[in-house]
């Protein structure tokens, strides 16, 4: 929005035929109404009070098409029937990362413990034919009823980032944690051709990273944990990691954009570190796509802990570097927002001058009286803000330093003044 606008404020339903009842955050959803949110009269009315305009429901490939050839929308009708129908405009979050059984695509293979998820490679071309038919064809029946795309990239959540341990969906993968998802044939392919264009020969390979491979051929892959590897090998691997994700989810925009010329799209991002939580991910280069493709960045994780200072710090993470190229930014408040949380959520927000509000039903009928009291203040602010303190994202994803120490000592920094974060990307860029 422009500078003083009001915010667009979102909420979201979670189908229930997603999700896998009887795990801890199942009854999180229950707890929040993400899947009886557009169901519930008291829920409907508390949104419509606190100015709720759009609501995002979700389709998954795995339900989509679960015999080859034969796309069902019957649930998705259903949704943005009901949606339109309460006076609320249709967001659609696509995941087709999740594939249906039959699919012979590649999937991601841990490279811990060589085990696949149900998740697809990102390093298969093929996935990207197949999101770009099943988009095309979302478009061509329903693209005159979505009035928002979040567009889904990979993952468990869609998001900007490998697989990472979800188990509350009835097509979570079986395998699912944390960690690094490159060990299927086809990304050890990719990683072996980029380090053979890089250093030409074995012998100067061999010489950077302290090793004794015998071919470009040889397995690459890093010993586990990262950190028992060389610098120079950790640098050149988190680097292709990172870049790999970086530049599937520019094809993933592409045609994301392609289909859907005109219709306004948040890029999601969550996991609040760029190791360890979020192997691979890279916020800064992610709202630059975010720029390129005329889309809001979109932060989850908005006031997650009780210290502004802290929580700031990655929402900060990828609001300035949305700032700085030129992105819409938004927010995506976690579940769970309640009490002191509201204004928290509302105030950093602000701080960081999100045109994008959302939150989840639950919260929104909890606390109206607080969200209608606060709602004159919740504007897309202008910031003027000369600070800069350097992110130290290459050290990060080498697991040179322990990010979560340099995150105390920028919430230090908010006690005497406000500061943009910037990495060497965006020094590069010109900030």
């Amino acid at each position: 929005g422009a500078d003083g606008e009001t915010v667009v404020k979102h909420s979201r339903h979670i189908p229930r035929e997603h999700i896998k009842f009887g795990t801890p955050m199942s009854a999180v959803l229950e707890k929040e109404k993400l899947y009886d949110s557009i169901t519930d009269p008291e829920v409907i009315k508390a949104m419509r009070e606190c100015g709720v305009s759009v609501i995002e429901t979700r389709l998954v490939w795995s339900e989509l098409e679960r015999e080859k050839g034969v796309l069902d929308y019957s649930r998705l009708e259903r949704d943005m029937a009901l949606i339109e129908k309460n006076g609320f405009k249709v967001g659609v979050f696509n995941w087709f990362q999740h594939p249906p059984k039959w699919s012979d695509l590649t999937r991601a293979r841990c490279l811990a413990h060589g085990v696949d998820s149900t998740i697809i490679s990102l390093w298969d071309p093929r996935y990207l034919a197949e999101y770009d038919r099943l988009l095309k064809d979302l478009a061509q029946k329903y693209g005159s009823r979505i009035s928002f795309l979040y567009v889904g990239v990979h993952g468990d959540y869609g998001e900007v980032m490998y697989p990472a341990g979800c188990k509350h969906y009835k097509f979570s993968p079986p395998h699912g944690h944390s960690g690094l998802w490159c060990g299927d044939s086809l990304a050890r392919a990719d990683f072996q051709n980029r380090m053979r264009a890089k250093y030409k020969t074995v012998e100067a390979l061999n010489a950077a990273w302290k090793t004794n491979f015998n071919s470009f051929d040889d397995d690459l892959m890093p010993k586990l944990p990262l950190e028992a590897n060389n610098i120079n090998m950790r640098a050149d691997f988190a680097l292709w990691y990172s870049k790999s994700l970086i530049d599937f989810t520019d094809k993933i925009c592409a045609i994301a954009r392609r289909h859907f010329p005109d219709t306004k799209m948040a890029l999601p991002v969550g996991c609040l570190y760029e190791s360890r939580s979020g192997e691979g991910m890279n916020k800064s280069q992610t709202a630059k796509l975010a720029a390129k493709y005329n889309m809001t960045a979109r932060w989850t994780g908005v006031a997650h802990t009780k210290e502004f200072a802290r929580t700031n710090v990655s929402t900060k993470r990828l609001s300035a570097a949305a700032r700085f190229y030129g992105a819409k930014f938004g927010v995506e408040a976690a579940a769970g927002i309640a009490g002191t949380k509201v204004p928290a959520a509302i105030y950093e927000s602000l701080a960081n001058g999100s045109s994008m509000f959302h939150n989840d039903p639950a919260s929104i009928l909890k606390e109206l009286p607080q969200y209608l009291a606060c709602d004159k203040y919740l504007k897309c602010l202008p910031r003027r803000c000369d600070k800069g303190v350097y992110y130290p994202y290459l050290a990060e994803i080498t697991r040179s330093i322990d990010i979560r120490d340099f995150y105390a000592e920028f919430a230090k920094v908010r006690g005497h003044c406000d500061y943009e974060l910037t990495d060497d990307f965006m020094i590069g860029d010109g900030f």
